[in-house]
């Protein structure tokens, strides 16, 4: 792996049926253990360890191989990358979104994966370990705080919290049963919008996050 490619392959498939996808950043999820130098060799020793099944009749006819690092030296004993902690992902994709969003753009992060993944990690992360909307918030904050005093402009931030459901779109900062199943909307110059969805104004960060902590209460 590289910062900004991936190459993997199937255990037994000879490195040359290996395949390379290149994005705009990678970040390596692996924790080593500190005592063990982490390289392709011990990952694929891990894999070749895991216990099999008593019955694989039992598993499921699509069960993907697990998938083993190919290191692009070729070299099974070269150190794979460094783990990538919760401010390496967030220098890498959340500053840039306060970047647009600052220059009057809509911005999105689309977080997608199979269970188990890390998607909530990456974007709430925990206590200790700040997601990137923890930390997107706290920087907001300390944007407005900066350009409110170089600029003597005056923001105004409101929050929503909603949630999609088996196709259901519920506002979870509302109790009311009402707010379980709001309409999308398209207005024709601001675009989509969700029809009677909750708008709270905040003024810092610790607003945010009593009402994440509100919104996750009532969560699916």
């Amino acid at each position: 792996m590289t910062k900004t490619t991936a190459t993997i392959n199937r255990p037994g498939t000879p490195r040359e049926e290996s395949k390379t996808f290149t994005y705009d950043s990678c970040h390596w999820s692996i924790v080593a253990d500190p005592a063990t130098p982490l390289t392709s060799t011990s990952i694929e020793g891990a894999v070749n360890a895991a216990p099999a099944p008593t019955d694989p009749a039992a598993l499921p006819p699509l069960l993907p191989t697990i998938p083993t690092v190919s290191l692009p030296s070729g070299s099974s004993s070269s150190p794979l990358p460094s783990f990538s902690s919760q401010t390496d992902v967030y220098k890498d994709i959340g500053s840039s979104l306060l970047d647009h969003a600052f220059q009057g753009y809509n911005t999105c992060i689309f977080a997608y994966g199979q269970t188990g993944a890390g998607k909530s990690y990456t974007m709430m992360g925990s206590k200790d370990e700040k997601g990137i909307i923890p930390r997107a918030c706290e920087e907001l904050f300390d944007r407005i705080g900066t350009l409110s005093v170089a600029s003597n402009t005056a923001f105004t931030v409101e929050v929503s919290y909603l949630e999609i459901y088996n196709e259901r779109v519920r506002d979870l900062l509302n109790p009311s049963t009402k707010a379980t199943n709001l309409r999308v909307r398209e207005h024709p110059s601001l675009g989509p919008y969700v029809e009677d969805l909750s708008k709270l104004i905040v003024s810092e960060y610790k607003d945010i996050a009593a009402l994440m902590d509100e919104g996750n209460k009532v969560s699916a």
